[in-house]
């Protein structure tokens, strides 16, 4: 595979006119329905990002969720650390910060509970809840705007290239590829139609019926055990044999998916995830290559094969 790989998006704007059942699904929504109704009246063509929004809004996690007639193989990848150099979050209060909208209180605030959850002393709903803080009361329609131009900004570029040729190869494949994420839903789901993939899982952002952001945010969480519930949910809908499918981390918290896995895959793993994948001889990559830096691709510690899918 060429080392110039580029994400692979489809152009034709004809492609991501929403479709009926999920155009019935957004104005039926009523966490959704204010947005909803401004993009379809705007009567401009509903861009690859939003109609994967709109399907993974339509997926109920179901941690008991089994699998009636697999046959079909995925790659499911972790965003922050895997996909992309740091975290979503991070970069967006990055850029919050850069048009004013921070402050170094709240800073102190986020890294007080961050601190607390780190040491088991609140649950990670709590987390999320506190996160949505900041924008709590505002138009989705202007979050939306501030997403955009952080991952133009930020974002896209921290994209590593091993990440892009893996996505590749997998589609290449026959395989089904989809991001499973703890990270903020829009954001997730326009960096996954910006890479290509078909598909993202992540906690919906919490929204009032007249389209503004709130607080209430609805368990379970795409995170640890909770993504494990979207996993199997996802798998059940699309007969996905998880025997056979792949999923690729780079955090402790995601050992319960990767032992549900045929295929783990342990990419620059974080510090306590690291004496796990040597004990189960998980297959561990180091992805360090920037899209934009024009570097060789970074060596791995074991191969990544991939198989072609069984029809």
């Amino acid at each position: 595979m060429s080392l110039q790989a580029q994400p692979t998006v489809h152009q034709d704007p004809s492609a991501f006119l929403p479709a009926p059942e999920i155009s019935a699904l957004l104005e039926s929504d009523p966490r959704i329905r204010a947005a909803a109704r401004h993009i379809l009246e705007s009567g401009q063509p509903m861009g690859p990002g939003l109609q994967l929004l709109a399907r993974a809004r339509q997926l109920q996690p179901d941690e008991n969720a089994t699998v009636a007639h697999p046959r079909r193989v995925a790659a499911f990848f972790d965003i922050d650390g895997t996909l992309i150099s740091g975290s979503i979050i991070q970069q967006m209060t990055l850029q919050g910060f850069k048009e004013g909208h921070g402050t170094l209180e709240g800073c102190l605030q986020f890294a007080a509970c961050y601190l607390l959850y780190k040491l088991n002393l609140i649950p990670r709903i709590n987390m999320y809840r506190w996160g949505y803080k900041p924008c709590e009361g505002h138009e989705i329609q202007a979050v939306q705007d501030f997403v955009d131009r952080c991952l133009e900004a930020r974002i896209k570029p921290r994209v590593f290239r091993e990440a892009v040729e893996a996505i590749n190869a997998h589609r290449a494949a026959g395989h089904l590829v989809v991001a499973i994420t703890g990270a903020p839903d829009y954001a997730a789901a326009e960096l996954s139609a910006y890479l290509g993939l078909h598909d993202v899982l992540a906690t919906p952002t919490p929204l009032s019926e007249d389209g503004r952001i709130t607080t209430d945010v609805q368990e379970p969480v795409c995170y640890a055990s909770g993504k494990l519930a979207y996993l199997r949910a996802y798998a059940a809908r699309h007969e996905i044999d998880l025997t056979r499918s792949f999923f690729y981390s780079d955090s402790a918290s995601d050992i319960p998916v990767l032992e549900v896995v045929g295929h783990p895959r342990v990419v620059n793993p974080q510090l306590m995830l690291r004496p796990v994948a040597w004990k189960r001889g998980w297959p561990v990559a180091r992805w360090n290559t920037l899209r934009h830096s024009g570097l060789p691709v970074a060596s791995m510690s074991r191969a990544l094969t991939v198989p072609v899918a069984r029809r």
